[in-house]
Order: C-alpha cells, then sequence, then structure tokens
C-alpha cells in the first residue's frame, strides 16, 4: 500500500497513473503517456525509494517494462517488467531496471562453467581459502549474464558437487541450498554464502586429514612393534594395546579400517 501510493503519486507529475491488481506479489503500474521520458520515470521511482526507505525503514526495486503502443501488446511489456525486476537477484534491493537495457548472454552461450567448477572443488581439496575465494569470485561472475532460472540452476550443481565431496569425506553438509531459498537471496549473498561453506569444508577436511595421518602412524607404530616383538612368546593384541596405550577393539578396528587386514 505504501509503496503503491507513493510511488504513484509521484509518477502522476509526469504522466497518468493506473495500479493493476493481478494478485502478484508486486506492485504494478500502468503508465499512459504523451511523451516518453525514462529519465524522470527513472528519477521519479528514486524519489519514491528515497522517500519509502527514511520514512518507513523499507527498501524496494524497480523493474520497467518496454514501452507499447497498442494496448493489446500490454503483456509483452508486463513480462518485460518481470525479466526487468528479475535483476535485482543480481545487484541486491534498492536498484532499478528497464527491460529495454536488459541484456543477456545468448542462450546456447549460458554453459555451465565446469573448468572454474573443478578448480573450486580442487581449491577445497588442496585447503586452499584464497583461491576458493577467487575461483567462487570466476564461477558467479561467468553466470551474471545468464538468466536468473539459468543461474540457480548451475548454483545448485555446483552444491550438488560439493555436496558428494563432503559426503564422501563424512563431512557435515549444510541443508538450505534449494531453488526457492536462493530465488529469495541475491547473487552477492549466495557467493559469500558458498565461500563460507568452502571454507567450512576446508577445516573439516584438515581435521579429518590430521586425524587419519595420526592413525597411519599408530598403525606404523604397531607394524614396528609386531616385527621387534616377533618371536616374543608375549605377542598379543593385548601386549600391542598396552604398548600404543589403546584399547584392544579400537586398536583392532583402525588396524583393520587401515590396513584392510585383521590385526
Amino acid at each position: 500500500y505504501i509503496l503503491q501510493n507513493v510511488t504513484a503519486e509521484l509518477l502522476s507529475m509526469e504522466m497518468t497513473v493506473l495500479h493493476i491488481d493481478l494478485y502478484f506479489p508486486d506492485v504494478i503500474l500502468l503508465l499512459n503517456f504523451d511523451e516518453w521520458k525514462p529519465e524522470a520515470v527513472t528519477q521519479r521511482i528514486r524519489e519514491a525509494q528515497q522517500f519509502v526507505e527514511k520514512h518507513y525503514r523499507i527498501t524496494f526495486s524497480a523493474g520497467i517494462g518496454e514501452m507499447v503502443e497498442d494496448p493489446e501488446d500490454l503483456s509483452v511489456s508486463f513480462v518485460s517488467a518481470q525479466e526487468a525486476l528479475s535483476q535485482r537477484f543480481l545487484t541486491g534491493s534498492g536498484s532499478i531496471h528497464t527491460g529495454e537495457t536488459l541484456q543477456l548472454a545468448p542462450v546456447s552461450e549460458q554453459l555451465y562453467p565446469y573448468e572454474l567448477a573443478d578448480a573450486l572443488l580442487g581449491a577445497v581439496k588442496a585447503l586452499n581459502p584464497s583461491a576458493v575465494e577467487s575461483c567462487t569470485k570466476s564461477f558467479f561472475d561467468t553466470l551474471r549474464g545468464y538468466h536468473i532460472d539459468q543461474i540457480l540452476s548451475f548454483i545448485l550443481q555446483l552444491s550438488a558437487s560439493l555436496q558428494r565431496l563432503e559426503c564422501s569425506n563424512y563431512m557435515d553438509s549444510p541443508g538450505g541450498w534449494d531453488y526457492k531459498t536462493l530465488e529469495g537471496s541475491t547473487l552477492a549473498d549466495i557467493q559469500e554464502e558458498m565461500v563460507k561453506r568452502c571454507g567450512n569444508d576446508i577445516e573439516q577436511l584438515a581435521k579429518i586429514r590430521e586425524a587419519s595421518s595420526g592413525k597411519k602412524e599408530q598403525i606404523s607404530q604397531i607394524i614396528r612393534l609386531v616385527e621387534e616383538n616377533i618371536y616374543n612368546p608375549n605377542l598379543s593384541v593385548v601386549y600391542l594395546a598396552d604398548n600404543v596405550h589403546l584399547s584392544v577393539n579400537y586398536l583392532r578396528n583402525i588396524f583393520k579400517e587401515g590396513t584392510g587386514t585383521s590385526l
């Protein structure tokens, strides 16, 4: 109600304004004019944004559809406005976009950046946070010229690849990476969350490798003890467990897990 009244009042200084109620979650205004003045329309919307943010602490974005001369083509303008408004996903709230300046890469060129995705996964495996940040930026920069549906689809594809890495290494995998949740965010926010997620994966993977390295050292110690005491009549699993200060069951388990052979 606030957005509708404030914006309509300011735009009415330049042209005839009619509010269209189509049961959409957005405010839809139909503009009728003798001379199209895009700069004036943009300026009035900017004034509305500033007024609403100052007095009501509400931030909103606007999408301006293409100009049409025939009322029968209004649906074309409406779709154009929707596509323009979807660009707030790239820029964040408080932005203004026009359908006439909307430029996307051709559909045939909107391809999944496999090399960048592989580089990002490689950076996680290499425990390299700076490379993760660089690869994530390159991946998301590539997607900026794509249609929003394609962007979200490719982000989920990358998330699935990360999830496979996490599961294969018994790491905690974060939830909430689904189409609906991502659609309500911005590309910058998702990029930041992706960097945090990869950073968390690096921390977990480092601890797992450290623990694995410790087990390998314990197994090597056990093997040395066996070789040194091969003729010792007291040699047994209990004897070995006492010498390495581990329980018998744990000793049996890590040896089997690490060598594939029972102790």
